[in-house]
């Protein structure tokens, strides 16, 4: 008997372009992170080396490639610019809302599964995220379908069925994993697949002969780039590169050191509403399956290997949390679905839900108010650049207050009309989806204006002229993806922009709260400053 195709897939494929794709090439790559990636992938078209992944046409041991892969594949067909490098993480979110109906509907039923696409769809910060180009959207999809295949690849020993194929699967995601972000990948699956032994089938499964295959197909896959690079430019760029992940690991690197609490609150604020869910807890398991209690199992250990692994490593980036979407999502879903049984907690709950929702609410509506009164908070921001950055002259009209309005005014409704649990929550979430897409349309644009958008503009400006381009006294990349930097460019140090010798005009920008005058080189001259950078011009003798 032939299955006919669930036209489930249609619906959420389309919802999910809508969601993720209009807007992408709105705003301008945020530095760090965005416009490093999409530098490397720059560089790789401009220089037409496809291995090697470069910064400033140098080697980059920070990151594998194959994020940088994906963008440059997108830049081909769109052309070098932020669409381009936020098109794969929106491609990825289509695959993720379908991945996830998939399995929902496989383990559980097709409630279940659109549960869950609701519940991740709905939440805050997934919805930022695959309109990002960041690393981890992809990084997070190929760990979480490594980890699903495994449990599956264990269900499948349970009945004595052969699990090679399944084995393939966990190694082929796994491996790409790694080759997307590196040996973290490999850190969070060995982590989860110890912690599941203690589950009830865990214990079943601890001799798998398929385990073998997985570790040598993996390791295939993973080493395959990194032994091209050794082969073609010797071992010091693998050196350089673990040494990284170790310093990301041992200590504060970048400026990101922070308290042990840091994740928790970040999923607790940034998978609203979903996240509340995790507050209540069901007095049995209703009738579910060995399979599906042991899959909730494996959620549970992900969500908790994920948090608190990044809540013990020395840097914490907000998006280091986000592969525990996937179970936080999953656990939201599980309790909305079996919300006919008796819960506890729900009074909780719901006071945690509206405590948070009006914050969030309250934080929306203060952004535009502070743009518009900027004098209430200026003697309270300490660094001169902050001061200097909120002399931009931004508009903040009315319709700036439209998300927290909607945000706040929904969440009330929904609490005082709405009696039944499960449509309070298809509200809220909906009502986030709305809120997060016209944040993104109206806050997030004038926010990257105070942030760097003085300093984008002015190497725009310089872009496809004969000129020298380079940052003084702070880490940034935007320089190099938006003057559009040449190979050739690139081969002068800053130290010879700045008294070198040079054929080209210079322009070096600084920062106001960088110390360091460089006015003291005697050619370098002050052609202005604007919200916080300072910027210079050096003319060749």
């Amino acid at each position: 008997m032939v299955k006919r195709f669930d036209p489930s897939y249609y619906i959420i494929t389309v919802v999910a372009v809508l969601l993720y794709i209009p807007f992408l090439g709105q705003v301008h790559l945020f530095d760090w992170d965005e416009i490093n990636f999409a530098e490397c992938a720059r560089e790789m078209i401009r220089s037409r080396d496809f291995l090697q992944v470069q910064i400033n046409f140098l080697p980059f041991w920070e990151k594998p490639p194959l994020f940088i892969w994906m963008q440059v594949f997108s830049m081909k067909i769109f052309g070098v610019n932020e669409f381009a490098a936020r098109f794969p993480n929106a491609v990825v979110g289509i695959i993720t809302m379908n991945v996830l109906y998939s399995i929902g509907k496989k383990e559980f039923t097709e409630r279940f599964a659109w549960w869950w696409v609701w519940c991740y769809a709905g939440s805050i910060l997934p919805q930022f995220y695959f309109k990002s180009g960041i690393i981890d959207p992809s990084f997070n999809l190929f760990i979480f379908l490594s980890i699903y295949y495994n449990f599956k690849l264990e269900q499948n020993k349970l009945i004595n069925r052969p699990a090679w194929k399944l084995a393939t699967f966990t190694a082929l995601f796994l491996g790409l994993a790694v080759l997307t972000k590196g040996p973290v990948a490999i850190i969070i699956f060995s982590l989860c697949w110890i912690f599941t032994r203690i589950t009830r089938q865990g214990r079943k499964n601890i001799f798998n002969p398929e385990l073998v295959w997985v570790a040598i197909l993996t390791v295939f896959i993973s080493v395959s780039w990194f032994l091209l690079i050794w082969l073609k430019d010797g071992s010091e760029q693998i050196q350089l590169f673990i040494q990284y992940q170790w310093r990301l690991l041992t200590t504060g690197d970048s400026g990101h050191g922070q308290p042990f609490w840091y994740h928790w609150v970040i999923l607790l604020f940034g998978c609203f509403p979903a996240s509340v869910l995790l507050f209540m807890r069901k007095k049995d398991h209703g009738g579910e399956l060995e399979a599906q209690r042991e899959l909730k199992n494996y959620m549970w250990v992900l969500f908790f290997v994920v948090l608190i692994l990044f809540s013990l490593v020395k840097t914490k980036i907000v998006h280091y949390s986000s592969l525990c979407y996937f179970p936080l999502t999953f656990i939201a879903a599980r309790t909305l679905y079996h919300m006919a049984l008796e819960w506890r907690g729900k009074k909780l709950m719901s006071t945690i839900c509206i405590v948070i929702g009006l914050l969030i609410s309250f934080a929306l509506i203060l952004i535009p108010f502070l743009g518009t009164h900027k004098h209430l908070i200026f003697d309270y921001v300490k660094d001169s650049f902050g001061k200097s950055a909120l002399d931009r002259n931004v508009n903040w009209e009315w319709y700036t207050y439209l998300p927290g309005i909607i945000f706040s005014s929904s969440l009330i409704l929904t609490f005082l009309f709405i009696k039944r649990i499960q449509n309070r929550f298809i509200t809220l979430f909906a009502s986030s989806v709305v809120v997060v897409q016209l944040a993104q349309i109206i806050i997030v644009p004038r926010i990257e204006l105070y942030t760097q958008g003085a300093a984008i503009n002015f190497y725009e400006s310089l872009k496809d002229k004969n000129v020298l381009v380079d940052a003084y006294g702070f880490k940034s990349y935007a320089h190099l993806f938006y003057s559009d930097k040449t190979k050739d460019q690139a081969r002068l140090p800053l130290d010879s922009l700045l008294y070198g010798k040079i054929t080209v005009p210079a322009y070096i920008v600084n920062r106001v709260d960088v110390k360091y005058d460089i006015t003291q080189y005697k050619e370098v001259k002050e052609i202005g400053r604007k919200n916080g950078f300072i910027f210079y011009r050096r003319m060749p003798k």
